[in-house]
């Protein structure tokens, strides 16, 4: 199995560029033909959003380092056969849209003023546009899988509305997570399920469903998503709470900021202790937390076990998705290379943003 701690230089992360670069080579023209027919003012967003430009509408340094992981997740488990690869790549475009729209929804909800290294689109051109845009890049997204094959296309988007009303209830029961400290893990996990693992299931299934894999590949496929969804989220999780804090990080450490009780910290709240009492009056306190009180959180939420319980849920769950690859590909260079790619994605600090 690949370690989950290789850098970008290893075997292992070469792998998983060149996954990703393959996908970006495709998919990235159909993205911005899609996002070229929105109107202007909603199109300028969504352009800002997906790194092609910055605020000023000029190209964007950042656009080079675009990971279009979720349209990469969407291809990971389709077979290299070019038919197959090709006949996948308009649900790749739509997905990556539809999450895109989520984010842009997200991040207001949130109140996170950074996405993937740049001010998020709401600080820049405010609330209305950010949260339209999205709505449009949701639409677009159901738009372009009605130009699949029937009945394959009413399926899959009648699947993707449920499902971004499953995620949308998650956004709302997470939103409502903030100082609550009789919040269980249990509870946490059922939020995972609904904002992310669910969401990720649909993401990684569509692609050998729209490829022609057989129905108990697609079926595999779906199973092996939902958890590598659980183990995205636990991921990000981790990395909020091993993130440098300092002055400048506004976009660092945002569930910390916000004072949202994530699955790890209602872990650490069943600790006894005096880290524990400490932590509960950290999400007790209404002001704004500085760099310190930031830092010595995640000093204490160490100390009561949150780190250590995250890592070996996340290996959990990449060890049960691993497991249900040979059920979907039966290429084993494919199968090495989608091996590789999850443990690169749920490897903290180097995600910029998961579900990209």
């Amino acid at each position: 199995m690949p370690n989950r701690s290789d850098t970008p230089d290893t075997p292992t992360a070469a792998l998983a560029k060149i996954h990703k670069q393959a996908v970006i080579r495709d998919v990235e023209p159909l993205l911005k033909r899609a996002v070229g027919q929105l109107p202007q003012t909603l199109r300028e967003v969504a352009e800002y959003h997906f790194r092609w430009v910055d605020a000023t509408g000029a190209p964007s340094r950042l656009g080079s380092r675009a990971n279009r992981n979720v349209a990469s997740m969407t291809m990971l488990c389709v077979d290299r056969d070019e038919h197959a690869w090709r006949r996948a790549l308009n649900g790749a475009t739509a997905v990556n849209l539809a999450v895109g729209g989520l984010f842009l929804h997200d991040d207001v909800i949130d109140d996170d003023r950074v996405r993937n290294a740049q001010p998020a689109a709401w600080t820049v051109f405010g609330v209305p546009a950010a949260l339209m845009t999205g709505t449009a890049l949701m639409l677009t997204a159901l738009d372009l899988l009605a130009e699949e094959p029937q009945p394959l296309s009413d399926e899959i988007r009648h699947e993707l509305s449920i499902t971004l009303n499953i995620v949308g209830n998650g956004q709302v029961l997470d939103a409502a997570c903030v100082r609550r400290l009789d919040h269980t893990v249990g509870e946490a996990l059922e939020i995972i399920h609904a904002k992310t693992a669910q969401l990720a299931s649909f993401i990684v299934a569509l692609g050998p469903r729209l490829s022609g894999a057989a129905p108990s590949q697609a079926r595999a496929a779906a199973e092996f998503g939902l958890r590598l969804g659980y183990a995205i989220q636990l991921s990000d999780d981790l990395s909020d709470l091993l993130e440098p804090v300092d002055q400048s990080a506004d976009g660092l450490a945002s569930d910390l900021r916000t004072r949202r009780v994530t699955a790890a910290v209602a872990h650490a709240l069943q600790t006894p202790g005096t880290a524990q009492n400490r932590i509960r009056a950290y999400y007790q306190d209404e002001s704004p937390p500085s760099p310190q009180q930031l830092r010595e959180l995640q000093d204490l939420l160490q100390d009561c076990g949150a780190h250590a319980w995250l890592r070996a849920e996340v290996d959990s769950y990449l060890d049960r998705a691993v497991s249900l690859l040979p059920e979907i590909i039966d290429d084993r260079d494919v199968r090495t290379t989608a091996e590789a790619f999850i443990h690169v994605l749920c490897t903290p600090h180097q995600q910029v943003q998961a579900l990209d």
